[in-house]
């Protein structure tokens, strides 16, 4: 097997992945690689400098430091621990792990705590600059004020942030390496020690440009270097770096942000039903109506996506924001799931005649969407806060801040993690003339910062919504600067791995492997929603409130302390169990044994896959945390009902034409290969659903990374393995067909029947049942039914009969368990003694060994606890050849079936009447009697009609409409089937009406107000960089500088740039739409809403014509001044 790592253009790093834990440790090489995409790592070292890097994965839950020795590995070289980044342990060989180490040389265990730097995502990019001019300050030391940084704050020039992807007036969340071996021998100014630093950087060309720097770094920033001797190593002062590289991890955004349950536990339920009922309302009936119509819940879910982008508070990804370093958000969606809806927005998008509504993945996809809404709704309420990146401000008032997009006013503050209602505060937000000038941040005093919000200023994202949009709930919020409900919280010391020692002395970690293992695990989760049990828990019956609420508070400030020390976790070796103060190594358990007498069921059932897919909360306790779910959420519930047909019905989409025999072969190892690897992570990761879709998110990278080597571009042949020529949208085609190939079903499903022949039907009273409906076990009578006739019979004479059931697919046998709801005991009685001695003896049967339970088609009623394929692998690694396809797709003809069974069962297609006329057909809804033999099987399933009567069902193999769909077509007899030839012009699918885009956001309207001149804002600095880029070109491609350069701006505007900077922007009326500079970014002439909006429109057509579906159409907060057309 191939272990060197590779550099991929344009994807980044490849590399190898050793299971270290596998077999009690003695290891397995995992079939694919791991993807790490703009990485410093990537840039610090020469690709042939990092072949020997390879990534070793262990039990995340059990890590065993012995896992990680050092080892000889299948190439013969010799690898051991280099660094690692939370669960990712990276090994390299001795010459590459020397090279790394220097960057931890004074403190060895940080190449632990901080090793994540090296191969954390810039997304926005990462570059390798020389001759840096930095000057490195302190922002403790009074005589740095005038630099204006902060814990891990510093500035940039405007010039270098540009070149980062940075936006003008905006900060981004950096990351920095220097190497001492750049340094050059007769450069006495540049550190003579490595070093890696993160934080934030803000544009400000006054200090930096006006003053002869690139950047103002905090020393605060420099991490890798023991801090006892970071004073000596890199004394405050001027420096000019060779070489360093530079990343952008992210511009700040003004994210909106779900609320979360840590916010509302600590408000009355009151206030919580007051403020949050109705947004969460609102949203619920959205959704009630929505799920009964998958064509309007695909539109809903593309409004709502691209809502969101539109927003200047539009979300980013997880794995972008920056709460802590740690990013804990529990709740919050992980990267890989937005990655995936964000697929489907292009899929669904580009689905022009809904041809995807009916496919197995679009089922589970809209399933999984609504479910998670619903339970978003119930854990969270309907409610949206504001945020912005954390700036420090020394001269702002105590209690004020400044936030920028929000009115003026009081606002409530806080941050994930959410220790303590004294961490949520109120402040009064002031438009400051000067800071009002940066874009989606919050100003704050470092002081109120660090006391109220445990806060730096590398990256965090501080949580804010106007005291007015939550009246009540600001009644009983504390303002800043009132004393605290609970004892203080504060940041503790962070102590190295390397000093800790036991009880007797001697050093707790020995080795860098067990400081890795160590580092990698905290309890954050586990504590918070410790927290959340025990503020959310009510008095037993009968118990003492007073002495209740004593030891409660006792608890909790117990586990308040254990919260901060764990989230400092992978930075500082301290955790709770080594706090005695607060009796670290029993608060755990008592928490355990406090939530054992106080039960919650909203805690025991949040993160419980079936919520909402099969059953609502559990809301009847009272409690802010129940009242949303039982007032507003449980009672607009219901299952989401979305039928789908067979994948193989689906494999139209890519004509046979496109096939070949090599393609197929390929398609069908990748296919194979991917089922290797995700059952490598199914044993890897266990039952650890969050752990697995990660995993899986990285497999699916490694190959596309994979798949892009292969296809350079869409049209470009490329050399196989094999030696054999190919083209992706034929790679396409072929994995297309292989995953939408009919499965092996109806072997299956007659083995059952012939399996269910020998069977009885047995009834019996079963404790802890679990109903698909229900959150609660129970003890229940279930009458077990084998498959077949009998089964349908059962459930009809149960209905009959008012017996209220559940009816579940056994999933080992074929059987269907009724579940019998409220029997009498002479019922209970009938059937016990009939059924109550029969039993089904496995040893008995006659069982397939490669038995699959697949029930008969009318049994479709029964619900299965089982996941059927949906083609997955397709989807996700050719997105846009699929979505592709649907644009290019024509309904040229469709096959009908089953016309000896309808309406025109006695009509002559191949008369004269018939003859070339074309007739308007809808697809229409098959309606049949219960009483029918096919009821279960077709009832309710699409059906081609003319004029309200039915013609015929769709062809498996034939293109599909959607429910609703019109169109003209002529009819052509091809034997008991008919050929439909559709005129594709006249195809109409149905007006969909969806809830109003954009929900009204105050009274005053102030908030909509400030966001639309930020988008306004945000325009023309677009437009300013656009402009600014393309007079440096064409200074550098001429001999002679014009005194005015001119240019035009897509086709009706025309740019004139004086050498001064000066600019102005003309229409071809010579009307003038703006006036700038481009210098400093002043904004003499405004740019108007109305010009704004022509900018856009004028950025989106030419993303269209470009085919750039999946940036600048897709994503409107992604326009950039690249998106400007100049010329």
């Amino acid at each position: 097997m191939d272990l060197t790592t590779r550099v991929l253009e344009g994807s980044g790093l490849s590399i190898p992945i050793f299971d270290g834990s596998y077999n009690n440790g003695k290891g397995r090489y995992l079939s694919e690689p791991e993807i790490i995409k703009n990485s410093l790592l990537e840039q610090m070292f020469e690709a042939e400098d990092l072949q020997s890097l390879l990534l070793v994965k262990i039990d995340s839950k059990n890590p065993d430091a012995n896992h990680l020795r050092h080892r000889t590995f299948q190439d013969e070289i010799q690898r051991k621990l280099a660094f690692s980044s939370g669960n990712s342990y990276y090994f390299a060989d001795d010459l590459l792990h020397k090279k790394i180490r220097r960057l931890f040389a004074t403190e060895p265990d940080t190449a632990c705590r901080y090793g994540s730097l090296l191969v954390s995502n810039c997304y926005k990019g990462s570059e390798t600059f020389t001759g840096l001019r930095v000057k490195i300050v302190d922002f403790e030391d009074s005589q740095y004020a005038h630099y204006k940084t902060g814990d891990c704050h510093g500035k940039i020039s405007p010039q270098l942030a540009k070149l980062l992807g940075g936006e003008r007036n905006c900060p981004f969340q950096f990351r920095f390496a220097w190497r001492s071996n750049w340094a050059e021998s007769d450069n006495s100014q540049c550190p003579k020690t490595s070093f890696l630093s993160k934080g934030t950087f803000l544009p400000d060309a006054n200090l930096t440009d006006v003053e002869g720097y690139d950047i103002i770094m905090d020393r605060s920033s420099i991490k890798g270097i023991k801090k006892s001797e970071l004073k000596n190593l890199i004394p405050c002062g001027d420096y000019e770096f060779p070489q360093a590289v530079i990343g952008n991890r992210g511009n700040a955004k003004a994210t909106s942000y779900d609320n979360s349950w840590q916010f509302t536990i600590w408000y009355s339920e009151e206030a919580v039903k007051q403020d949050l009922s109705q947004p969460t309302e609102e949203k619920a009936r959205e959704l009630a109506q929505l799920q009964r119509n998958p064509l309007a819940l695909a539109k809903y879910i593309i409004q709502q996506y691209d809502k969101q982008q539109r927003s200047p508070t539009a979300g980013v990804p997880p794995s972008q924001q920056k709460q802590s370093e740690e990013a804990f958000n529990e709740i919050e969606d992980n990267a890989n799931n937005q990655a995936q809806e964000s697929r489907w927005i292009s899929l669904l998008r580009s689905d022009k005649y809904g041809q995807l509504i009916e496919t197995p993945k679009f089922r589970k996809f809209a399933t999984d969407y609504i479910a998670n809404q619903w339970r978003d709704l119930a854990i969270k309420g309907g409610y949206n806060h504001n945020s912005g990146m954390a700036m420090p401000c020394d001269r702002l008032t105590r209690g004020t801040i400044c936030v920028p997009h929000l009115p003026e006013g009081d606002v409530i503050l806080t941050r994930y993690p959410i220790v303590n209602s004294d961490n949520i505060r109120l402040y009064q937000n002031i438009h400051d003339p000067e800071l009002k000038k940066t874009r989606n941040v919050v100003w704050i005093h470092p002081k109120d910062a660090e006391e109220y919000h445990q806060a730096d200023f590398d990256g965090d994202q501080l949580m804010v919504s106007p005291a007015s949009k939550l009246p009540n709930i600001a009644q009983e919020t504390l303002r800043a600067g009132e004393p605290g409900k609970f004892e203080p919280v504060k940041q503790r010391p962070k102590l190295a791995y390397t000093e800790i020692t036991d009880e007797e002395g001697n050093l707790k970690y020995k080795s860098l492997a067990e400081i890795a293992a160590a580092s990698s695990q905290n309890k954050v989760g586990l504590v918070a929603t410790n927290i959340g049990r025990v503020q959310s828990s009510m008095p037993k019956e009968g118990e003492n409130v007073e002495r209740f609420g004593r030891r409660q508070r006792k608890l909790l400030n117990r586990l308040f302390q254990a919260l901060q020390v764990e989230v400092d976790s992978p930075k500082s070796a301290e955790r709770l169990e080594d706090i005695k103060e607060i009796d670290g190594e029993n608060l755990l358990a008592d928490a355990k044994q406090w939530s054992e007498s106080h039960p919650s069921y909203f805690f025991d059932f949040k993160k419980d896959e079936r919520l909402y897919r099969s059953f609502a909360m559990p809301a009847d306790a009272p409690g802010s945390i129940n009242v949303i779910a039982r007032v507003v959420v449980n009672p607009l519930w219901e299952p989401t009902r979305i039928r789908s047909r067979d994948r193989h019905e689906f494999r139209y989409l890519f004509p046979k034409e496109m096939l070949s025999v090599d393609a197929l072969e390929w398609a069908e190892e990748l296919k194979t290969r991917f089922q290797q690897a995700r059952d490598e992570i199914k044993e890897r990761v266990g039952d650890d659903r969050e752990a697995f879709n990660e995993e899986l998110g990285k497999l699916y990278e490694s190959y596309r990374a994979e798949i892009d080597e292969l296809f350079t571009t869409p049209e470009e042949k490329f050399v196989s393995p094999k030696g054999r020529l190919r083209q992706r949208t034929e790679g396409a085609a072929a994995l297309w067909h292989t995953q939408h190939t009919r499965p092996e079903l109806d072997r299956h499903r007659k083995d059952c029947l012939k399996l269910a022949e020998q069977m009885e039907i047995t009834f019996s009273f079963q404790h802890d049942y679990e109903l698909p409906s229900v959150a609660l076990p129970q003890d229940i009578y279930v009458l077990s039914v084998p498959f077949g006739a009998g089964a349908v019979k059962w459930k009809e004479s149960l209905e009959q009969k008012g017996i209220k059931f559940d009816a579940t697919i056994h999933p080992q046998l074929p059987l269907i368990e009724f579940a019998l709801k409220d029997l009498s005991p002479k019922v209970v009685d009938k059937l016990a003694a009939k059924f109550g001695e029969n039993v089904n003896d496995l040893d008995e049967l006659n069982i397939p060994k490669d038995l699959r339970i697949i029930p008969p088609a009318d049994h479709s009623w029964a619900t299965s606890r089982q996941d059927s394929g949906v083609g997955a692998l397709a989807y996700n690694l050719f997105t846009d050849e699929v979505c592709q396809q649907l644009q290019d797709f024509q309904f040229d003809e469709i096959k009908v079936l089953g016309i000896k069974y309808n309406d025109f069962a006695n009509e002559n297609f191949a008369s004269k009447h018939w003859k070339k006329r074309s007739v308007t057909l809808e697809v229409g809804v098959f309606e049949l009697p219960e009483s029918h033999p096919e009821f279960y099987r077709y009832n309710g399933t699409p059906i081609l009609q003319i004029d309200g009567k039915n013609l015929g069902t769709f062809a498996p193999d034939s293109p599909k409409l959607p429910i609703g769909a019109t169109f003209a077509a002529t009819l052509q007899p091809d034997g008991s089937s008919i050929i439909l030839k559709v005129n594709p012009e006249s195809i109409n699918l149905p007006e969909v009406p969806l809830p109003e885009s954009e929900p009204t956001l105050d009274t005053a309207g102030q908030l909509g107000a400030i966001h639309r001149e930020l988008w306004r804002k945000e325009m023309f600095d677009n437009l300013v960089g656009a402009i600014a880029i393309t007079y440096e070109q064409r200074q550098v491609h001429q001999s002679t500088s014009n005194e005015i350069e001119q240019f035009k701006i897509g086709s009706h505007w025309t740019a004139y740039v004086q050498s001064s900077g000066d600019f102005i922007v003309r229409n071809e009326g010579k009307r003038t739409i703006c006036r700038g500079n481009l210098e400093t970014g002043e904004e003499i002439f405004p740019l108007s809403e109305e010009r704004a909006s022509e900018l856009e429109a004028m950025i989106l057509e030419r993303a269209r014509l470009l085919h750039r579906k999946h940036d600048v159409s897709h994503n409107l907060h992604h326009i950039s001044s690249q998106d400007i057309d100049l010329n």
